[in-house]
């Protein structure tokens, strides 16, 4: 059963402290156990002492000055069908179920992608490589209204610089040689996304079975998650894929997490290569009642690790082609005229 279960319909994440980690060689192998069970266990854990906070609220700040801006503003960005830009309200449907004409989630978002170029021996091929490697290192078309390039960018940059840590940790917990996980979640190797997400405070109740954001898995090694407010939600499982310990199949357990914590998730790169035994977990962020107390302005801010695009997962499988499917295959569309009047 989940020990991570702490009282009655709430789940409470195990936490790592960074801090300690870089400070204390006497606690690492304690720090380790800790990684390897929740990984193991529920596939989240949380992690403070990260040395974010400055590019925490630099993010957040410039974040609400874009996502407060005008419609048309925000369209100058827009991100189309290419994956880094901007994603207005109401145009994508993430998830197992997406449905992104009779149920979209109930966001906005701008995303960003690496600030670098791909490795050298990634240059000037040809291929579905070719294509493969245009997706993950497309520019991002960075807005002139506000600072949100040297905000987010340097939130993208630090907390990459998080993940590659994290990752090294966890070789250590796999039990893998070498530093391999680390090198390829790099700066100049690592196809890394972040993205500021805005979920507005609703003004009509939403559809049956819409969320803010709707039930899925990351496709990367791991994603490193703040949120402002209440409403992430996951749903533990086993091997066999079905939620385990104290939740029945379906269950979805809100998640508590420490002051000033980030949530770490691993994605299905890392339970691939665990053979199965890390579990990355299905998450959502559910849609509020309208009367209710959570039902207010919520603001994440998001990276995720993604290693080197011709990172073998498994044989004729690499990193960026798994990423790129799964981003053709949720539901997108521009949304444009029916954002018109939104009162959500």
């Amino acid at each position: 059963a989940l020990d991570v279960y702490k009282r009655q319909g709430f789940m409470e994440l195990p936490v790592v402290d960074l801090g300690e980690w870089r400070s204390n060689p006497s606690a690492r192998d304690g720090i380790v156990a800790t990684v390897r069970h929740a990984c193991e266990d529920a596939g989240f854990l949380a992690i403070t002492g990260t040395g974010l906070d400055v590019q925490i609220e630099s993010a957040r700040t410039e974040a609400r000055r874009f996502f407060q801006a005008s419609h048309d503003h925000k369209m100058s960005v827009a991100a189309g069908n290419e994956p880094y830009g901007y994603f207005p309200m109401l145009s994508e449907a993430l998830g197992y179920a997406a449905d992104v004409e009779g149920s979209p989630d109930l966001r906005e978002a701008f995303s960003c992608g690496p600030s670098q170029a791909p490795p050298a021996r990634l240059q000037n091929l040809d291929g579905p490589m070719a294509e493969v490697v245009d997706f993950c290192y497309h520019p991002t078309p960075w807005p002139a209204f506000c600072s949100l390039e040297s905000a987010l960018g340097g939130f993208h940059e630090a907390a990459s610089a998080v993940g590659a840590e994290l990752l090294g940790i966890m070789s250590l917990a796999l039990g893998l040689l070498g530093d391999e996980l680390a090198k390829a979640a790099s700066a100049g190797e690592h196809s890394n996304s972040s993205r500021a997400i805005w979920y507005p405070k609703l003004k009509q109740a939403p559809l049956v079975g819409q969320d803010r954001c709707g039930a899925h898995s990351d496709t990367g090694a791991l994603t490193l998650l703040y949120a402002d407010g209440p409403g992430l939600e996951l749903q533990p499982r086993s091997a066999g894929g079905g939620a385990e310990g104290a939740g029945a199949e379906g269950t979805w357990f809100p998640v508590e997490v420490p002051a000033g914590g980030i949530v770490v998730n691993i994605g299905d790169l890392l339970q691939l290569l665990s053979g199965e035994k890390w579990k990355s977990t299905p998450h959502r962020v559910r849609a509020p009642m309208i009367g209710s107390p959570e039902n207010q302005d919520r603001l994440s801010l998001v990276c995720f690790v993604i290693l080197s695009a011709d990172f073998e997962i498994a044989p004729g499988l690499t990193q960026g082609g798994y990423l790129m499917s799964h981003f053709k295959r949720w539901g997108r569309n521009n949304a444009e005229e029916r954002l018109v009047g939104s009162k959500l």
